[in-house]
């Protein structure tokens, strides 16, 4: 749950529909059409939005390890404390290439 503040509006949007679609409670063609788009850029979003979301996972925990990185705590000094696309992407950055 904590991941999805990591996320923009619109892609909290398009993962509480892919959610429903998982769910057998929408189609894609649904799914599509509350995004306004044709079935297959809308299963490419909701693909996007699944991988953004793995990024604020492992934000999430990385923010969250004890001890923590040392690298990631200096990146923190100019962070404001509020989850945002830009920090998140920043971060998952660092966690990618953080040994």
């Amino acid at each position: 749950m904590e991941a999805t503040r990591w996320l923009e509006d619109e892609e909290r949007e398009v993962l509480s529909l892919w959610w429903l679609e998982a769910a057998g409670e929408l189609t894609r063609a649904e799914l599509a059409a509350a995004c306004d788009l044709a079935p297959q850029h809308a299963a490419v979003r909701a693909q996007r939005v699944r991988e953004r979301l793995e990024s604020g996972r492992a934000v999430v925990r990385a923010l969250a390890a004890s001890p923590r990185c040392a690298e990631l705590d200096a990146q923190l000094t100019s962070w404001d404390g509020r989850p945002n696309a830009r920090w998140r992407k920043r971060l998952a950055r660092h966690v990618r290439e953080c040994p």
